[in-house]
Protein backbone atom coordinates (compact mmCIF):
# COMPACT_ATOMS: atom_id res chain seq x y z
CA UNK A 1 0.00 0.00 0.00
CA UNK A 2 1.13 3.54 -0.84
CA UNK A 3 -0.14 6.32 1.42
CA UNK A 4 0.21 9.60 -0.46
CA UNK A 5 0.25 12.87 1.50
CA UNK A 6 -2.90 14.24 -0.16
CA UNK A 7 -5.10 11.43 1.19
CA UNK A 8 -4.78 9.27 -1.93
CA UNK A 9 -4.04 5.59 -1.30
CA UNK A 10 -2.54 3.14 -3.78
CA UNK A 11 -2.74 -0.66 -3.55
CA UNK A 12 -0.23 -2.69 -5.58
CA UNK A 13 0.08 -6.41 -6.29
CA UNK A 14 2.52 -8.33 -8.46
CA UNK A 15 2.79 -12.08 -8.91
CA UNK A 16 6.00 -13.80 -9.91
CA UNK A 17 3.98 -16.37 -11.86
CA UNK A 18 3.25 -15.60 -15.51
CA UNK A 19 -0.13 -17.33 -15.19
CA UNK A 20 -1.17 -17.43 -11.53
CA UNK A 21 -3.14 -20.55 -10.69
CA UNK A 22 -5.34 -18.90 -8.05
CA UNK A 23 -6.58 -15.45 -7.10
CA UNK A 24 -4.61 -13.68 -4.37
CA UNK A 25 -5.77 -11.17 -1.77
CA UNK A 26 -3.88 -7.92 -1.12
CA UNK A 27 -5.43 -5.44 1.30
CA UNK A 28 -9.10 -4.98 0.40
CA UNK A 29 -8.52 -6.46 -3.05
CA UNK A 30 -8.42 -9.84 -4.77
CA UNK A 31 -6.91 -10.51 -8.19
CA UNK A 32 -6.29 -13.60 -10.31
CA UNK A 33 -3.61 -12.19 -12.60
CA UNK A 34 -0.03 -11.04 -12.83
CA UNK A 35 -0.16 -7.37 -11.84
CA UNK A 36 -2.71 -4.99 -10.35
CA UNK A 37 -2.78 -1.44 -9.01
CA UNK A 38 -5.76 0.44 -7.55
CA UNK A 39 -5.65 4.08 -6.54
CA UNK A 40 -8.36 5.66 -4.38
CA UNK A 41 -9.11 9.34 -3.78
CA UNK A 42 -9.29 10.90 -0.33
CA UNK A 43 -13.11 10.42 -0.41
CA UNK A 44 -12.51 6.65 -0.90
CA UNK A 45 -13.82 6.65 -4.50
CA UNK A 46 -11.83 4.89 -7.21
CA UNK A 47 -9.45 7.01 -9.25
CA UNK A 48 -7.41 4.45 -11.18
CA UNK A 49 -7.27 0.68 -11.71
CA UNK A 50 -4.63 -1.17 -13.73
CA UNK A 51 -4.46 -4.90 -14.44
CA UNK A 52 -2.21 -7.20 -16.45
CA UNK A 53 -2.96 -10.76 -17.49
CA UNK A 54 -5.99 -11.38 -15.28
CA UNK A 55 -9.75 -11.91 -15.47
CA UNK A 56 -11.21 -10.49 -12.25
CA UNK A 57 -10.15 -7.68 -9.92
CA UNK A 58 -12.34 -7.44 -6.80
CA UNK A 59 -12.69 -4.92 -4.01
CA UNK A 60 -14.30 -6.89 -1.19
CA UNK A 61 -17.19 -8.67 -2.94
CA UNK A 62 -17.47 -6.12 -5.77
CA UNK A 63 -15.98 -7.01 -9.15
CA UNK A 64 -14.21 -3.84 -10.32
CA UNK A 65 -13.03 -5.36 -13.61
CA UNK A 66 -14.09 -8.71 -15.01
CA UNK A 67 -13.90 -10.70 -18.22
CA UNK A 68 -14.42 -14.33 -19.19
CA UNK A 69 -10.83 -14.52 -20.48
CA UNK A 70 -7.60 -12.93 -19.27
CA UNK A 71 -7.18 -9.26 -20.11
CA UNK A 72 -3.67 -8.65 -21.41
CA UNK A 73 -3.38 -5.11 -20.05
CA UNK A 74 -5.92 -2.45 -19.13
CA UNK A 75 -5.86 0.92 -17.38
CA UNK A 76 -9.16 2.34 -16.12
CA UNK A 77 -9.21 6.04 -15.18
CA UNK A 78 -12.27 7.36 -13.36
CA UNK A 79 -12.96 10.96 -14.37
CA UNK A 80 -16.34 11.99 -12.96
CA UNK A 81 -19.06 10.63 -15.25
CA UNK A 82 -16.47 9.54 -17.85
CA UNK A 83 -14.46 6.34 -17.75
CA UNK A 84 -11.23 6.43 -19.79
CA UNK A 85 -9.78 3.04 -20.73
CA UNK A 86 -6.30 2.50 -22.15
CA UNK A 87 -4.57 -0.60 -23.48
CA UNK A 88 -1.81 -1.57 -25.89
CA UNK A 89 -4.23 -4.14 -27.33
CA UNK A 90 -7.40 -3.90 -29.37
CA UNK A 91 -10.61 -4.53 -27.51
CA UNK A 92 -10.94 -8.25 -28.31
CA UNK A 93 -13.18 -9.40 -25.46
CA UNK A 94 -16.21 -8.38 -23.45
CA UNK A 95 -15.31 -6.53 -20.24
CA UNK A 96 -17.59 -5.50 -17.38
CA UNK A 97 -16.56 -2.64 -15.11
CA UNK A 98 -17.89 -1.32 -11.83
CA UNK A 99 -18.60 2.30 -12.74
CA UNK A 100 -21.45 3.93 -10.80
CA UNK A 101 -22.54 7.24 -12.32
CA UNK A 102 -20.58 6.75 -15.55
CA UNK A 103 -22.42 8.02 -18.64
CA UNK A 104 -19.61 7.98 -21.23
CA UNK A 105 -16.51 5.94 -22.01
CA UNK A 106 -13.42 6.11 -24.18
CA UNK A 107 -11.03 3.36 -25.26
CA UNK A 108 -7.59 4.68 -26.23
CA UNK A 109 -9.16 8.16 -26.52
CA UNK A 110 -11.97 7.02 -28.85
CA UNK A 111 -15.59 7.13 -27.68
CA UNK A 112 -17.12 3.66 -27.31
CA UNK A 113 -20.61 2.32 -26.68
CA UNK A 114 -21.53 0.25 -23.66
CA UNK A 115 -24.51 -1.24 -21.88
CA UNK A 116 -25.51 -0.49 -18.30
CA UNK A 117 -26.82 -2.78 -15.60
CA UNK A 118 -27.08 -0.95 -12.28
CA UNK A 119 -23.58 0.22 -11.32
CA UNK A 120 -21.92 -1.94 -13.98
CA UNK A 121 -20.94 -0.97 -17.53
CA UNK A 122 -20.17 -3.61 -20.16
CA UNK A 123 -18.17 -3.05 -23.33
CA UNK A 124 -18.16 -5.55 -26.19
CA UNK A 125 -15.26 -6.81 -28.27
CA UNK A 126 -14.52 -4.85 -31.44
CA UNK A 127 -15.73 -6.53 -34.60
CA UNK A 128 -14.37 -6.18 -38.10
CA UNK A 129 -15.67 -7.14 -41.51
CA UNK A 130 -13.47 -8.05 -44.44
CA UNK A 131 -14.38 -9.09 -47.96
CA UNK A 132 -12.31 -12.11 -48.94
CA UNK A 133 -11.92 -13.08 -52.59
CA UNK A 134 -11.54 -16.76 -53.52
CA UNK A 135 -8.31 -17.64 -55.33
CA UNK A 136 -9.53 -20.97 -56.64
CA UNK A 137 -12.63 -23.11 -56.73
CA UNK A 138 -13.64 -26.69 -57.36
CA UNK A 139 -16.69 -28.89 -57.33
CA UNK A 140 -17.27 -32.58 -56.76
CA UNK A 141 -20.09 -34.45 -58.49
CA UNK A 142 -22.02 -37.29 -56.96
CA UNK A 143 -22.83 -40.79 -58.17
CA UNK A 144 -20.64 -42.23 -60.92
CA UNK A 145 -18.59 -39.02 -60.99
CA UNK A 146 -17.86 -38.92 -57.26
CA UNK A 147 -14.17 -39.64 -57.81
CA UNK A 148 -13.66 -36.68 -60.13
CA UNK A 149 -12.63 -33.30 -58.75
CA UNK A 150 -13.21 -30.46 -61.17
CA UNK A 151 -10.88 -27.76 -59.92
CA UNK A 152 -9.35 -24.45 -60.94
CA UNK A 153 -12.26 -23.45 -63.13
CA UNK A 154 -12.87 -19.82 -64.02
CA UNK A 155 -16.52 -20.16 -63.00
CA UNK A 156 -18.65 -22.34 -60.79
CA UNK A 157 -22.05 -23.49 -62.06
CA UNK A 158 -24.64 -24.51 -59.49
CA UNK A 159 -27.13 -26.94 -60.99
CA UNK A 160 -30.29 -28.50 -59.59
CA UNK A 161 -30.55 -31.86 -61.27
CA UNK A 162 -31.51 -35.43 -60.56
CA UNK A 163 -29.28 -38.47 -60.53
CA UNK A 164 -25.54 -38.09 -60.33
CA UNK A 165 -25.38 -34.44 -61.34
CA UNK A 166 -25.58 -33.15 -57.76
CA UNK A 167 -22.56 -31.00 -57.06
CA UNK A 168 -20.81 -29.73 -53.94
CA UNK A 169 -18.80 -26.55 -54.42
CA UNK A 170 -15.59 -25.59 -52.63
CA UNK A 171 -13.75 -22.27 -52.54
CA UNK A 172 -10.13 -21.68 -51.55
CA UNK A 173 -9.55 -18.40 -49.73
CA UNK A 174 -6.09 -17.31 -48.63
CA UNK A 175 -5.92 -15.04 -45.59
CA UNK A 176 -3.06 -13.01 -44.12
CA UNK A 177 -4.13 -13.87 -40.57
CA UNK A 178 -3.49 -17.15 -38.83
CA UNK A 179 -6.44 -17.28 -36.44
CA UNK A 180 -9.89 -15.72 -36.60
CA UNK A 181 -13.58 -16.59 -36.89
CA UNK A 182 -15.20 -16.82 -40.32
CA UNK A 183 -18.88 -16.47 -41.07
CA UNK A 184 -19.65 -17.80 -44.55
CA UNK A 185 -22.70 -16.52 -46.35
CA UNK A 186 -23.56 -18.27 -49.59
CA UNK A 187 -26.34 -18.00 -52.09
CA UNK A 188 -26.95 -20.94 -54.40
CA UNK A 189 -29.29 -20.35 -57.32
CA UNK A 190 -31.06 -22.96 -59.43
CA UNK A 191 -29.60 -21.86 -62.71
CA UNK A 192 -27.24 -23.03 -65.40
CA UNK A 193 -25.55 -19.61 -65.47
CA UNK A 194 -22.38 -18.87 -63.55
CA UNK A 195 -22.91 -17.47 -60.07
CA UNK A 196 -20.45 -15.64 -57.91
Amino acid sequence: MFDFSNGVDGFYYISHEANPATARTFGFYNFDGELSYVQKKADDSNELAIIKNGKVLKEGTTNLIQSASAIDNLEVKYNGSTLNLYSSKKLNQTITLYAPGVTSMTYNRNAITFTSNGNYRTIQAETATALLQPVSDAYVRSGAYAGNNYGSESQMDIKNSSGDFNRVGYLLIETPMKSFNIIVVTSLCETSHPTT
